[in-house]
């Protein structure tokens, strides 16, 4: 299938390379993505993992009671560790994060 894409719009795959849709995106999230900052606007939790996933070489699991779909929106410079970038999302969602065997497990606050 072929697709053509326009000024400020992205192309959303899932997790197993499957097309889902076309979302507008600002300029500046590309640019900034091109100097190596991490910028998330109104992005979905389950987006965001698989884009710490790619960049930081890590495997997340996900407590099934966890909303997956809830959005969220913040950026990071390039110098920021995926502990800095955990800190804050864990800070802002309704989780908590812990890494064990080379794996980052998402579960619900207590």
């Amino acid at each position: 299938r072929r697709l053509s894409l326009g000024p400020d719009e992205q192309a959303v795959f899932g997790s197993e390379g499957v097309f889902r849709a076309v979302r507008r995106k600002k300029s500046s999230k590309v640019l900034s993505w091109q100097e190596g900052c991490l910028v998330f606007e109104e992005d979905r939790l389950s987006d965001i993992l698989a884009t710490l996933e790619r960049r930081f070489n890590v495997r997340f699991v996900v407590e099934e009671s966890i909303d997956e779909s809830e959005v969220f929106t913040m950026q990071f410079n390039s110098t920021e560790t995926i502990d800095d970038v955990l800190r804050v999302l864990a800070s802002m969602g309704k989780f908590r994060y812990v890494k064990h065997n080379g794996k980052i497990f998402l579960n619900e606050r207590e």
